[in-house]
């Protein structure tokens, strides 16, 4: 059983670097590339598609997200939007077919070592004749594990599929925080520039 679940944790860590990992390594540096432009687009000229200047300031304050009157904003998303881009085919792929599958493979790996080691032992206390009862308990413990091995790749794909939905909606938080001290500034300018206009009104 100890092969089963090594074999078993490869199959998932293959999985993950192939469809999760790997697309990372690949659309952070488009994502680092593209931040620059995207920021810059918020506060471009209205018309070249930037924000009002009361919604710009409102959604840094709120930290990059904002729902006024033009609708919804996250800055926090359009910035991961490159990476979640390339990620949501392999990410589908890693936890909707890949991860299933491997799980399946590997209950199918105990049944057959459980069911084989039972045979064996069935065998051996037949021939010496010894402990008939001890078969008795051994062909009730057989079915109960057996069940317990058939229900196992759903217990754990539910739990893959709960962290992994945790996990997808952790991605855009971590960009909020790392954003903050940009959120703070760009408020405190926008501020500054708002006094600078009252002032020049009055």
């Amino acid at each position: 059983m100890n092969a089963a679940v090594e074999e078993c944790a490869a199959s998932i860590h293959e999985v993950l670097s192939d469809n999760i990992y790997d697309h990372f390594n690949k659309s952070i540096p488009v994502a680092i590339s593209a931040a620059g432009p995207t920021a810059a687009a918020w506060g471009a000229h209205r018309s070249e598609g930037g924000l009002l200047w009361a919604t710009y300031k409102a959604t840094c304050r709120r930290l990059g997200v904002f729902s006024g009157a033009s609708g919804p904003r996250d800055f926090n998303a359009e910035l991961f939007d490159p990476i979640s881009k390339h990620l949501a085919t392999g990410w589908e792929r890693a936890f909707q077919r890949r991860l299933p599958s491997c799980l399946d493979n590997f209950a199918r790996s105990v049944k057959l070592s459980v069911e084989t080691f039972h045979r064996e032992a069935t065998q051996k206390t037949q021939e010496l004749g010894t402990n008939p009862g001890g078969l008795s308990t051994l062909n009730q413990q057989l079915r109960a594990l057996l069940q317990q091995v058939t229900q196992l790749p759903g217990i754990v794909r539910q739990l893959a599929q709960d962290l992994q939905r945790e996990c997808s909606r952790n991605f855009t938080p971590q960009i909020q925080t790392g954003m903050t001290p940009a959120y703070e500034a760009c408020k405190s300018d926008a501020q500054n520039f708002g006094c600078g206009i009252a002032t020049a009104n009055s």
